[in-house]
């Protein structure tokens, strides 16, 4: 006897998942999902499952509750980590920054910071 998830629960898994996906994680996963149903042939959930899973697989950072954005204000340009709840891309541009969203976490580290950044924390009148 095999210990499967059946495929309704694996599909309201994965639904669960998506919730929690960035715009541009949740593109990419919805193009590979596609190509794998209807280019492969494959059933919907699954298709989903494994599009999921891919994305997962090139972007491990997709379910963090971060996001990474690059600002840029008075030609000065940082790099600022929060939670979706504190800050969004909409507060930091009403606040008068340039602001690029930037979700590969680990990319930013490695480009930016030669893999490891030293975080403080903001003042709060900044933000």
């Amino acid at each position: 006897m095999t210990n499967r998830t059946p495929p309704a629960a694996s599909s309201h898994i994965v639904s669960e998942l998506l919730l929690r996906l960035s715009p541009t994680h949740r593109e990419n996963f919805e193009e590979r999902a596609a190509i794998m149903e209807f280019d492969g042939g494959l059933p919907r959930a699954q298709a989903e499952a494994l599009g999921l899973l891919d994305v997962l697989r090139h972007h491990p950072e997709a379910l963090l509750p971060v996001r990474a954005f690059q600002i840029v204000r008075d030609g000065e340009q940082r790099f600022l980590l929060t939670t979706p709840e504190r800050m969004s891309a909409e507060r930091l541009i009403s606040l008068g920054y340039a602001v690029i969203e930037v979700t590969d976490i680990p990319a930013l580290l490695s480009r930016h910071f030669h893999g490891i950044a030293v975080l403080s924390p903001a003042r709060k009148d900044t933000c």
